[in-house]
């Protein structure tokens, strides 16, 4: 009994072999009164294999005819390997040709006077990003510390 115990862990460890697996099997098999998860387990596995597809499939006529020979189907690989290959080429063009026109948002202002105007505004719209953001910070904070009372409670 403890030689099919240890059968057993080994099996639910997944080290066992092919001969040990037929050993519990067996065991599981001669004995119908038991009703150990085990037995149930074997049974299972037993009724599964003696399972069939009762479903018949049939390929049509066409499709079996119609093989292409062997130098078509090569000559439809190099015309698709091709064809990925300019798909390719095109979106490196034209990911390099946007990037190209979406880099030049540089102003240039000769006007001291400008210059200080746009640099103001620049800081004013950071300043007011600046204030949301931390006005979200400070609201998690609170929220963070009444979670921390409840917890504490």
């Amino acid at each position: 009994m403890e030689h099919l115990q240890n059968l057993l862990e080994k099996y639910w460890e997944g080290t066992t072999s092919l001969e040990e697996e037929k050993i519990l099997k067996s065991h599981w098999k001669d004995q119908p009164g038991s009703s150990k998860p085990e037995r149930a387990i074997f049974e299972f596995f037993e009724q599964e294999k003696l399972k069939t597809s009762k479903r018949e499939f049939e390929i049509p006529a066409q499709i079996t005819n119609s093989q292409p020979s062997g130098r078509v189907v090569h000559f439809r690989r190099y015309v698709f390997s091709i064809a990925a290959s300019l798909i390719l080429l095109m979106g490196v063009m034209w990911t390099i040709s946007n990037y190209n026109q979406s880099s030049s948002n540089e102003v240039i202002v000769d006007d001291p006077e400008t210059a200080l105007q746009i640099t103001k505004e620049a800081f004013a719209l950071l300043n007011g990003k600046m204030d949301k953001s931390e006005k979200a910070i400070i609201d998690n904070i609170v929220h963070f510390e009444k979670t921390l009372i409840f917890k504490s409670l």
